[in-house]
C-alpha cells in the first residue's frame, strides 16, 4: 500500500513522499454541505481534525429546465416539491399549498399512479417524474418542500428559501431537525398521516415570513 501510494504520489509531484499514516490524518476534512444542517457540526468542531464546508455537490446529470405550471391568480407563490417514496399521503401536504394560492412543481420520480394522475389534473400544479434542475427551480421558488436530502436542504438554505421538510429516514430527520431547530424551516416525518402532513404545512404558510428571513440570514454569511 505505501508503494502504491509513493508512486500515485510521485507521478503528481516527482518530490513527494506520501505514506497512509499521513493521508489518513489529513489535516483538513472537506464537507459536502453547510455547517447549519449538519447534525455533527458540534461533533467536528471539537475534533482536532480541521472541517471546511464546501457547500453541496450532488448533480443529477440530464435534467430538465424547470416548467412551472400557469398561475391562474396574481400573485401566485411559487413552491418547488422534491419527494421520495410510496406515501400518497404528501398529496394532502401540496393541496394545502395549492388551496393557500401557490403555483407548484413537484419532482417526484417514485409516486405512486394513482397519485400522479390525481395531482395531474390539479390547477396551479405541476408534477413530473423527470429530474429537473434543482439550483435553477429552487433559486425560481419562494420555497422549497423536499425530503430531507443534505443536499437539496443546503442547496435552500444557500438560497436564501424556506423549507418544509419530510425526510424520509432517520439520517435525513437529524438534517432536517437542524434547520427547523434553526427556524429556517419545518419538519414532519414522511410516513405521517394526511391530517399531520396538512396541518405541517398550514404552520408552514404561517410561519413563512421568518422562516424566509432566517434563510436568508444562512445565505448572507454564506456569500459574504
Amino acid at each position: 500500500v505505501e508503494r502504491n501510494l509513493s508512486n500515485v504520489a510521485r507521478r503528481i509531484e516527482p518530490d513527494a513522499r506520501t505514506t497512509l499514516k499521513e493521508l489518513i490524518e489529513y489535516p483538513q476534512r472537506l464537507v459536502d454541505s453547510v455547517a447549519e444542517c449538519d447534525p455533527y457540526a458540534a461533533h467536528r468542531e471539537a475534533s482536532t481534525t480541521r472541517v471546511a464546508y464546501v457547500g453541496p455537490l450532488g448533480h443529477v446529470p440530464n435534467a430538465h429546465a424547470p416548467l412551472w405550471p400557469s398561475p391562474l391568480r396574481t400573485p401566485s407563490q411559487r413552491v418547488v416539491a422534491y419527494l421520495r417514496g410510496p406515501n400518497p399521503q404528501f398529496g394532502s401536504a401540496l393541496m394545502s399549498l395549492q388551496e393557500g394560492g401557490a403555483s407548484i412543481l413537484c419532482v417526484w420520480p417514485d409516486a405512486p399512479g394513482q397519485v400522479l394522475c390525481r395531482l395531474s389534473a390539479v390547477e396551479r400544479l405541476r408534477i413530473t417524474q423527470k429530474p429537473v434542475q434543482a439550483a435553477a427551480a429552487i433559486a425560481q421558488a419562494d420555497a422549497v418542500v423536499n425530503y430531507g436530502s443534505s443536499t437539496v436542504v443546503a442547496q435552500t438554505l444557500l438560497a436564501g428559501k424556506p423549507q418544509l421538510m419530510l425526510p424520509t429516514d432517520h439520517e435525513k430527520r437529524l438534517v432536517g431537525a437542524c434547520v427547523a431547530d434553526g427556524g429556517m424551516g419545518a419538519l414532519c416525518d414522511a410516513d405521517a398521516s394526511a391530517e399531520q402532513l396538512r396541518a405541517a404545512a398550514l404552520h408552514f404558510c404561517a410561519n413563512v415570513a421568518a422562516m424566509t428571513s432566517a434563510a436568508q440570514a444562512v445565505a448572507a454569511r454564506h456569500t459574504t
